[in-house]
């Protein structure tokens, strides 16, 4: 049995950590340090020299929660850090699925400690509102998982449908390895977007695509790792075929995972919206079946409705033009 000495040389913040004597059976050196949230201590086994430096990050790593949540209390500690790689969880605390989803999330932590902080976001409380904005997440969104690298704030969404230890631990290998795709207001122009029967959009040229009162644009909202988007992108390319010729129709697709587009509501993926040829920035939710034939259904029956619209418009403006007119006829009388 040997006697170990757990001490704290250096100031820190966390008044949390005491200097005492234990008892325990250890073949090497150790630093032991206590927490009142964790049952067992947790040991740092020494290997030669160990500096001050060296005790301060582990005294830093270790004083955090595996888990921390994100509040007032702890925003500090958070953003003050010494691990810079921070993984977040938005999802709602009164949920019927949160105590799985914070279980799942737990286990996977315990293997990145002191590589990726680990932080859960309650989406139900509203002085959470500005990490909300930070991280361009909505409560339709959740439960949603990003990372950011706080030294140069790049963020980064997990490529997966299911919150599951074993997409965590993917998703933060795959960050750590360097293989993980940024999330970016807007990904570049493909040098061809528009060259094909669907047209490819990105953030920067969305609105000036979907916004025309010459084209009647129907897009499809996906995530490149859902099963389900796969699954309809053949079906998406084919109905861009049909409408291929049609001089006043746009299919087009948007990696929305990719590119904030802030004008769309998007609840899930896939999403389909349709934007008609009107003067009026109009938008249209797609909701019926996802087949050809009823793709192919609902833009003939929306053209026709925008033919409408159109020429509602255009009569009002005719109006407007003739009483503005006969007017400044009346002015200069």
């Amino acid at each position: 049995m040997r006697q170990l000495k757990i001490f704290q040389t250096c100031p820190l913040e966390s008044q949390k950590i005491k200097t005492c004597s234990v008892n325990m059976t250890s073949q090497k050196n150790a630093v032991v340090l206590f927490k009142k949230s964790e049952e067992k201590p947790v040991a740092y086994e020494m290997s030669g020299e160990v500096s001050r430096d060296s005790l301060v990050r582990f005294i830093r790593t270790f004083e955090m929660d595996l888990v921390t949540e994100y509040n007032r209390e702890t925003s500090g500690k958070i953003f003050t850090a010494l691990v810079t790689s921070h993984i977040l969880l938005f999802t709602n605390k009164t949920a019927d699925d949160f105590r799985e989803l914070h279980g799942e999330f737990q286990s996977a932590a315990v293997e990145f400690r002191g590589k990726v902080l680990f932080v859960f976001v309650d989406t139900d409380e509203t002085r959470n509102g500005r990490i909300f904005e930070v991280f361009h997440v909505r409560e339709v969104d959740t439960p949603a998982v990003r990372i950011i690298n706080l030294t140069d704030n790049v963020q980064y969404q997990m490529q997966a449908d299911e919150v599951t230890a074993h997409n965590l631990r993917t998703f933060c290998w795959t960050y750590l390895d360097g293989k993980a795709k940024p999330k970016l207001d807007s990904e570049p122009i493909p040098e061809n977007w528009d060259k094909g029967p669907v047209k490819e959009l990105v953030g920067m040229n969305f609105e000036r695509v979907v916004f025309n009162e010459d084209r009647n644009v129907f897009i499809m909202f996906y995530a490149p790792w859902s099963a389900a988007c796969k699954e309809l992108l053949s079906v998406w390319e084919q109905l861009g075929k049909v409408f291929e010729d049609h001089a006043s129709v746009v299919i087009g697709k948007i990696d929305s995972t990719a590119n904030d587009v802030h004008t769309v509501l998007l609840e899930r993926h896939p999403a389909f919206t349709f934007f008609p040829a009107t003067s009026f920035q109009r938008i249209v939710t797609y909701t019926g079946e996802r087949t050809l034939e009823a793709f192919v259904q609902f833009v003939e029956n929306q053209v026709e409705l925008a033919k409408e619209e159109k020429a509602k418009e255009d009569e009002e403006k005719r109006k407007q033009a003739i009483e503005e007119s006969e007017g400044k006829e009346k002015e200069e009388l």
